[in-house]
């Protein structure tokens, strides 16, 4: 209703136009200024700031505007890095503390939950800065002004996205090593109650204990390359006679993939090697540790947490091998009770 009353006025020239001529304009004539002063000793004006030599095309109050934005976006420079790192804690962050224990006092924290720790912290902080150490401050007269808090907070930020950074560096190094391009690794436990050989070609003569593992990493791999493998045990292993204590195995290495096998023994007590699914590294959706399970027959498996969370899994072996494995199962961290025929322990971290 009171449009009427108003003088619209419309504009003259476009600011924003301005702006990046006068930038550009000053970026010329800095290198013109360059090449001058070699030839010139002195110089015909002597001006502070290095946009007033475009006084003489543009007003002082657009120059005096430019400055203003200058000083402005300098201090948003790192701004970009800041909320680029900040924001890893509902991604790469998360994910780094699945790795990690989170029983804290002997209360288990689950990763997803650290995420409200931030909003939290800043309703906790606000009240006690404003009341209690923003006053304190200002009696010593040190940090008086926002810009000074600022940067003050943006070096416990810094320190804080630091540390995350190392720490991430120290659990590389406990993360299972993946084949690299033309390359394959193979796993082999020995379940046998005695010791075995394994002669291979890719090192000398290997000895595997009862109930250990050997990784052989790095091995030469196009796409797909078949290596036979001799394993060997003596005839009477722990209370067992074997039927059959040698047996070639042959194995397919797959470039970018590590596999299994298990050494063991058939219905005849027979040495026999059975070669499982090939490991999966991937991630759960969830952040949670999974868990399968390997078995030679059928067992049923009960898991038991401190929490006395409690779950059961009977792992079924196919018609044509003994070999019994169970998908990946996806439990809270912690430590858990594996029941079966003896009584082991695992940590899930």
């Amino acid at each position: 209703m009171g449009k009427p009353w108003y003088k619209l006025r419309t504009p003259k020239e476009n600011v924003m136009v301005q702006f990046f001529n006068c930038t550009v304009v000053r970026t010329l004539v800095i290198i013109f200024y360059a090449l001058a002063k070699r030839y010139k000793s002195r110089s015909g004006n002597n001006r502070a700031h290095w946009l007033n030599v475009a006084k003489d095309k543009y007003s002082s109050k657009l120059i005096r505007d430019m400055k203003t934005v200058f000083a402005v976006l300098f201090l948003y420079i790192p701004l970009p890095i800041f909320w680029s790192l900040f924001d890893q804690q509902g991604s790469r962050w998360t994910f780094q503390a699945s790795h990690m224990d989170g029983n804290v006092l002997g209360i288990q924290i689950v990763p997803d939950q650290m995420q409200v720790v931030n909003p939290a912290m800043v309703l906790i902080l606000i009240p006690i800065f404003d009341k209690l150490i923003n006053p304190c401050f200002m009696k010593l007269q040190i940090m008086e002004n926002c810009l000074h808090r600022m940067a003050v907070g943006g070096l416990f930020a810094s320190a804080a996205f630091l540390s995350a950074g190392i720490l991430e560096l120290i659990l590389e190094t406990t993360y299972p090593k993946q084949p690299e391009e033309k390359h394959a690794s193979i796993n082999i436990i020995n379940t046998l109650p005695c010791n075995v050989k394994v002669l291979n070609p890719f090192s000398p003569v290997q000895k595997i204990n009862s109930s250990g593992m050997h990784k052989f990493e790095d091995i030469a791999c196009d796409n797909f390359t078949k290596y036979t493998l001799l394993v060997e045990a003596s005839e009477k292993c722990g209370t067992i006679y074997l039927g059959r204590h040698r047996h070639n195995l042959e194995v397919a290495a797959v470039e970018l993939q590590t596999d299994t096998v298990l050494i063991g023994i058939n219905l005849d007590n027979k040495i026999q090697a059975y070669i499982t699914d090939p490991v999966d590294f991937q991630k759960s959706l969830s952040g949670k540790p999974r868990l399968s399970s390997i078995h030679l027959h059928d067992v049923t498996i009960s898991l038991k947490n401190q929490a006395g969370l409690q779950d059961i899994y009977f792992v079924h072996s196919s018609n044509s091998s003994f070999l019994a494995d169970s998908a990946y199962m996806e439990l809270p961290q912690g430590i858990f009770l594996n029941y079966m025929r003896c009584l082991h322990q695992i940590l899930l971290i």
